[in-house]
Parts: structure tokens; sequence; C-alpha cells
């Protein structure tokens, strides 16, 4: 009985907020989240994290302040970071650029944006290891659609298993310049290994037909 006395108030959103991001569908939690939050900013504050929560758009998440922004001592880091593979970073980059043409088009700031999965598996096949095995391709992209859907930024629409929500919170963790400089790096990147494989087919290529 005296454990439970002594529970802050907002112990489950605190918890749940150190696992990950947290959607306005995660309706306990979110309300929670809204009721408290002067208390969980002040609270999370203190032991160096920032919160985020965007209510329009029904998301919160956690980030470490910048070392300079922290106490004096060394922080130890609390809030794990996602090392993201080179596909996975295309595959986010691709859907946040989705985003922002959609917030063009529609002069919505919070646009409800859908992508279905034939198109994602679409725009990333060019960017696939090569493979004769087309059956492989569309598994390995699938597997990059599921863990982008564990993490959270996207969304499987209950009418649709293969159409989904592309989340606004990308908004928040990517933005536009950061968006164009890793699809630019990776696009050369793309072309690199174009070259290499047009290298290793014997294709030559004519350097006075580059200008």
């Amino acid at each position: 009985m005296t454990e439970n006395n002594n529970q802050l108030p907002y112990a489950i959103s605190v918890i749940k907020l150190l696992k990950g991001n947290v959607f306005k569908s995660d309706a306990d939690v979110w309300d929670n989240i809204i009721q408290y939050k002067p208390a969980l900013k002040n609270y999370f504050s203190s032991i160096g994290i920032e919160l985020f929560i965007h209510e329009d758009n029904g998301y919160a998440f956690l980030r470490q302040k910048e070392r300079e922004e922290q106490f004096e001592q060394t922080l130890p880091s609390l809030i794990s970071k996602r090392q993201l593979s080179y596909h996975m970073t295309l595959l986010c980059a691709f859907l946040v650029e989705r985003l922002y043409e959609d917030q063009r088009a529609t002069g919505n700031e919070s646009p409800f944006c859908s992508i279905d999965r034939k198109t994602i598996i679409n725009m990333m096949k060019p960017f696939m290891p090569s493979s004769s095995n087309e059956a492989k391709i569309e598994r390995d992209i699938n597997t990059l659609i599921n863990k982008v859907k564990e993490y959270g930024f996207l969304r499987e629409l209950s009418t649709d298993r293969d159409t989904f929500e592309i989340r606004t919170i990308l908004f928040a963790l990517i933005d536009n310049e950061i968006v164009h400089e890793i699809k630019n790096k990776l696009l050369e990147h793309a072309k690199e290994m174009n070259n290499n494989n047009d290298t290793e087919d014997g294709t030559e290529h004519d350097p006075e037909s580059t200008s």
C-alpha cells in the first residue's frame, strides 16, 4: 500500500517514454502525458533529457540534451541511439520527403499521408543489392518496412494491411535539410555502385562523353 502511495502519478509515462516514442493511439499513456506534462518536463529536465510533445500530431519522445546544455559533470546516456543501416536511413529519408511533398501539395502542416507496400518496394528496389532473386529482394524490403513500423514511423491501416500512414513524428526527428543531405549522399553512393557494376559487366565509358 505504501509503495503505491509513493509512486509518481506519471510513472507509467516515464517508463513508456524511456522505452521509446509514445503516440496518441496509446490512449492511457497519452492522457497521462498530457495531464502531467509540466511535471514530466521538469522530471526529465532534471536528469538531462528533453521531452518533446506535439499534441496536434499526437506524439511524444525524449532526446538527450547536448553536453554543453547539461550539468558540468558528464551524464551517462539514458536514451539508446538507434543505429540505422544504409537502407533503413534511405527509406526514412524517402518517407520524410513524401511527407514534405504532401505538406506542400495540401498546404496542411500536419498532413495525413499514406503509402502502400508496393510503392515502398518499387521505391527501394533500385537501391537494394543486385540479385536475380526478386522474391529475396522483396523479403528484404518487407523486413525494412517491419523495422520502420516497429520504430513507430509507419502505422498499418486497420482497413488495409498493405497501406501505411507515415507518422509525422519523422518531421521532428529528421528535418528537410537533413533529408536532402542524406538523399544526395546515398544517391551518389548508389550511382557509384551502379558504375562499379557496369565496369564488372565489361561496359566501357567514353571519358569524352562526360561534360
